[in-house]
């Protein structure tokens, strides 16, 4: 590099050099950083900030004017130079962005598109958008050539009737096949795995995440998705595959539906200038206990599809299971294929193929959710009432009713509070709750 000779050596002219030596594939800058085209592998790969400081560094030394006096750059230098090649790519006329990619995945074959229900390979191209692909040739999908996945599937859901085990089949497979091409927030659903341990969910979700490329997935639970830094994990990833999702609250139902459906979001990395981008990822989230919500809304519980695990592995042989292994070296091409086929069968129906079990699932959680409310409702209306005289009423009144998952006594006093009902007052031996005049919640 040190061959290259400024006329100036400002900061604009190193700029220059800059883009010119990270080319001569096409170059953009979006999401808060740079991109690369590879043609060979069909993606845009990340550019990291380090290796656009560490090539303006290169140029120290070379030759400036005609007394061809040596280049001296700081670390001024250097930040100036990356600042200007950024907002050189930014004003480029047709600049790519990734907002909006086509649905499909790179393959070494070719780029495989998933439109209108159909499956077709065309040439790699910098106009797909590509940031994800995979070492291998793409081939059609036929159930002979996944016979260890068709084994092990079967073996998960063989508690089930054909048609309920066929369903659940079906959901994983469109899901899957829809956060692999990017097309998941077109549907506005979320996937919760749900059973008690010992089921099959943590091999079925480490089966999943052999099927995707390691920098195309993430890990944020829907509790941190408030938070200042967290949502940056999101960019340019597929998935979000959540194995421990914590038992709290999703207390924010504004940014869960945000998320979910692919609004635009602002996202800050540390030391970072902001930015803003749509989320593409398919949410996965594994749980041994019913999901808890704020957001009591229609708009709320249509997010959530829910996926039972309801074998038990009980002995040692039948907890042989180990998919990552299955999938990565013996079937791998396979099982990306037979996940797109999903992604096809969705685009065709439109909707997702939902277990009976699922619907009936998520009725209880939205109705579990919500019992605080509808317990209050049956109070009376001037009532004054010991903290824990007030929770063993609700545990008789939940188990009258019918409410399997009750609530923890602190999470109850939450909710109890966060209904704007009553009010909780600290006496000097206990914690009494008043009810708030009917008056009082008029103003």
């Amino acid at each position: 590099m040190t061959t290259v000779r400024f006329a100036r050596g400002d900061h604009a002219e190193l700029a220059k050099a800059v883009l010119h030596a990270l080319g001569p594939a096409p170059l953009t800058y979006d999401a808060g950083e740079f991109w690369r085209y590879s043609p060979s592998r069909g993606v845009w790969e990340l550019v990291p900030s380090h290796v656009v400081r560490h090539t303006a560094a290169q140029f120290a030394g070379a030759p400036v004017g005609q007394d061809e006096k040596p280049l001296k750059v700081n670390v001024a230098d250097v930040r100036g130079a990356e600042a200007i090649a950024r907002d050189e790519l930014l004003s480029q006329a047709g600049r790519v962005t990734f907002s909006g990619a086509p649905p499909g995945a790179a393959f070494r074959n070719g780029f495989v598109v998933v439109r209108d229900g159909r499956i077709d390979v065309v040439p790699h191209s910098e106009a797909h958008r590509a940031r994800h692909g995979y070492p291998m040739d793409y081939v059609t999908w036929s159930p002979g050539h996944t016979p260890l996945l068709n084994e092990f599937l079967e073996g998960v859901f063989a508690d089930c009737s054909e048609e309920e085990a066929a369903a659940r089949t079906a959901l994983l497979q469109e899901f899957v096949g829809a956060c692999l091409i990017g097309d998941a927030v077109r549907y506005q659903r979320c996937l919760i795995l749900y059973g008690e341990g010992g089921n099959g969910k943590s091999a079925v979700i480490n089966l999943v995440r052999a099927m995707f490329p390691p920098e195309a997935l993430a890990s944020l639970p829907p509790q941190r998705w408030t938070e200042r830094f967290a949502l940056s994990a999101l960019e340019g990833k597929l998935a979000n595959f959540v194995s421990e999702t914590p038992t709290g609250e999703i207390l924010d139902g504004g940014a869960f539906k945000a998320v979910v459906t692919g609004d635009p979001v602002m996202a800050e990395r540390k030391h970072r200038d902001p930015f803003e981008f749509r989320p593409v990822a398919g949410h996965m989230f594994s749980t041994n206990w019913p999901i808890a919500a704020s957001d009591f809304s229609a708009g709320f519980w249509r997010r959530p599809m829910i996926l039972p695990f309801t074998r038990r592995f009980d002995t040692a042989q039948e907890r042989k299971i180990a998919p990552e292994a299955l999938v990565l070296d013996q079937e791998l091409s396979g099982v990306v294929a037979w996940a797109l086929e999903g992604a096809a069968r969705l685009q065709r129906q439109k909707h997702y193929t939902m277990p009976s079990q699922s619907l009936v699932l998520v009725n209880e959680w939205r109705d579990s959710s919500d019992q605080v409310r509808l317990f209050l409702a049956t109070r009376p209306a001037d009532e004054v009432i010991q903290a824990s005289e007030f929770y063993r009423q609700y545990r008789a009144w939940a188990g009258e009713n019918g409410h399997k998952n009750t609530l923890s006594a602190h999470m109850f006093g939450r909710r109890v509070v966060a209904s704007k009902l009553y009010e909780r007052d600290e006496g000097e031996k206990a914690r009494f709750y008043r009810r708030v005049p009917a008056g009082a919640l008029l103003r």
